[in-house]
């Protein structure tokens, strides 16, 4: 509780799961056995100390359940009935605000909540994966600057990196990933189907190895794998690191150092790159299945 004052008073958020993250880590520098900071032992650490949730100053409803249906008992069948897991593809970009910190936290009764302005430098992230979750390909990582100095002399990147203006996918920056899918398919002498949402920079090329297929419009959220649990499995995973990250900071005694640590470009795409591969085979597949993509009944 201590450690909770101080780093309130410098005006860092705090949420259950940081505060659970430093509780087993003050557990095994005591060597304390037994502590699992279960959710129940959060609640009456809040409920002991007074403590409070509060915010920080600062698609599904529109879905047609007919066509959903209609997609997955007619459409999608006949769509997949030459395929196997394997060469089922879906493809997705998701915003990840890499530096954002919680935007709620716990504070003591009565506390003033203004933490002003938040870091929220932007990058775009297209992930893209097959239904069995063998084959999950680099992400592809759109920045705003071309060569951030943060990659001076840095030989290789453990993500695709490409940039423009707005850190946002464009056409151009889709064709080129879908040709490469292509040649990459084409290398490994297989052809597959590609499920993509019906957004302005997804195009529908005709290629040679691969075959695209748009989901519904205003459905993706019921139809689309990657909307129905890979991406919030993804962002869980990249959110655990930050906080991992933000731990080591507070553990420094510098708290000033702390509420202004930032993650650069660079170490961000590590962390992307760590959290895509922390993503599971079972989450890939329960997703699909979600999606009406059955892998049982295709195998």
């Amino acid at each position: 509780m201590e450690w909770f004052k101080e780093v309130r008073t410098a005006k860092i958020p705090l949420n259950g799961y940081i505060i659970k993250e430093k509780a087993l880590g003050i557990a095994e520098r005591l060597k304390l056995q037994g502590l699992s900071a279960s959710n129940g032992w959060i609640d009456r650490f809040e409920k002991r100390n007074n403590l409070y949730i509060k915010s920080i100053c600062g698609e599904s409803g529109s879905v047609d359940i007919e066509i959903v249906q209609l997609w997955k008992e007619n459409t999608l069948p006949n769509l997949l009935k030459d395929c196997i897991p394997r060469d089922i593809f879906n493809a997705d970009e998701t915003g990840l605000f890499f530096n954002l910190l919680p935007d709620k936290t716990l504070t003591v009764k009565g506390e003033n909540c203004q933490e002003g302005k938040f870091p929220k430098m932007r990058l775009t992230v297209l992930l893209c994966t097959n239904a069995d979750g063998s084959e999950k390909l680099t992400p592809l990582v759109i920045g705003r600057a071309k060569k951030p100095r943060c990659f001076k002399n840095v030989k290789s990147l453990s993500t695709d990196y490409t940039w423009n203006k707005k850190a946002r996918m464009t056409q151009s920056v889709f064709e080129d990933f879908l040709r490469k899918l292509d040649k990459k398919m084409r290398l490994q002498k297989l052809k597959i189907i590609l499920f993509i949402d019906n957004c302005t920079p997804h195009l529908d090329l005709k290629l040679k190895n691969m075959r695209v297929e748009f989901v519904p419009t205003n459905c993706t959220s019921q139809l689309q794998p990657l909307d129905l649990g890979i991406i919030r499995s993804f962002k869980a995973h990249y959110r655990k690191q930050l906080v991992r990250k933000l731990l080591l900071f507070l553990g420094s005694g510098d708290l000033q150092d702390a509420s202004e640590a930032k993650t650069n470009v660079l170490e961000a795409l590590n962390v992307i790159s760590a959290a895509w591969d922390s993503v599971d085979k079972k989450c890939v597949t329960n997703s699909f299945n979600k999606a009406g993509v059955r892998i049982q009944k295709i195998i």
